[in-house]
């Protein structure tokens, strides 16, 4: 299995977050391809953390474009009460070699482009967390979200 320890430090130090991996085949086994948001439970992933936190509402992956993808968790958190209602995002890169910035951080990492960075690119999609917005804290979920969770 191919791991590019270099590219995996350097990119999460950039960003100041985060950076997990996960297998291109779990993603797609989970949320499928390009299309409708979708619901899946976030306990199978990389991302299983967030609910030793607090108690997961639900995990819906959404925003899909040919390179990337957002999942969002929401989260019941009582001790933020009246805005109990937590939503942590990640950006997810299904196709790395799509991020504008690639390049430059190869050689930013002091690593290459060579079979191993290709393999390991193509066979994980990356999550990298996001700060939290202005609508991290929230008093009810929102409806639309709700309808996904509801109908999973």
């Amino acid at each position: 299995m191919a791991y590019a320890v270099r590219l995996m430090q350097y990119w999460g130090r950039s960003e100041g977050a985060d950076i997990l991996s996960m297998r291109r085949s779990e993603w797609h086994d989970l949320v499928g391809h390009e299309g409708k948001p979708v619901a899946f439970d976030v306990r199978s992933t990389p991302m299983r953390g967030v609910s030793d936190v607090a108690s997961v509402i639900g995990t819906i992956a959404h925003e899909f474009t040919a390179v990337a993808a957002r999942v969002s968790i929401y989260r019941d958190d009582p001790k933020d009460a009246p805005n109990r209602i937590n939503v942590d995002n990640y950006r997810v890169w299904t196709d790395l070699s799509g991020h504008p910035k690639l390049p430059n951080m190869i050689e930013a990492a002091s690593t290459s482009y060579n079979e191993n960075m290709k393999t390991f690119i193509q066979d994980n999609v990356f999550l990298v967390k996001e700060k939290p917005g202005p609508d991290h804290w929230m008093a009810t979920l929102p409806s639309s979200i709700y309808v996904v969770l509801k109908n999973t």
